[in-house]
């Protein structure tokens, strides 16, 4: 034998449930929203003049590790993550001098990282105190 179970609705109380749930997903929208417009993305084009070093090279990978956001370095089809030392190696090992390269930058104050790096490739200036945001230093 089936027995039914009978659920007794209440018009205020579906009202108030369904006003929790919708203000809840709009305040998680609106927090949403504020955090995007924090978030830019520009590229740029970095001229390569001359050979980059290794100690330049870690001081942009010390960088990247540093920056709130995503940094990353394209040339053709090929695209490199700044965080990974030895693709950033090998990806400047095979440029020439006098190519460009285009940076990608993602996060919050972007040309702010992208004068940072811009710096340590065209003046070699590697000044961890002034330039990097982490507490440890490579040299």
């Amino acid at each position: 034998m089936l027995y039914y179970k009978t659920i007794s609705f209440h018009p205020i109380q579906f009202f108030l449930n369904y006003f929790r749930v919708h203000m809840i997903k709009y305040k998680k929208y609106k927090g949403m929203v504020k955090e995007m417009k924090k978030i830019e993305s520009v590229s740029s084009i970095l001229p390569i003049n001359d050979t980059i070093t290794l100690k330049q090279l870690m001081c942009i990978s010390d960088y990247a590790k540093s920056y709130s956001g995503s940094i990353k370095i394209v040339r053709g089809r090929q695209e490199i993550n700044m965080t990974n030392i030895p693709a950033l190696t090998a990806f400047f090992l095979t440029i020439r001098k006098g190519s460009n390269v285009s940076i990608h930058v993602n996060g919050p104050n972007v040309q702010s990282a992208i004068n940072q790096i811009r710096e340590v490739c065209i003046s070699g200036n590697t000044d961890y105190v002034t330039f990097s945001n982490s507490k440890e230093s490579l040299i």
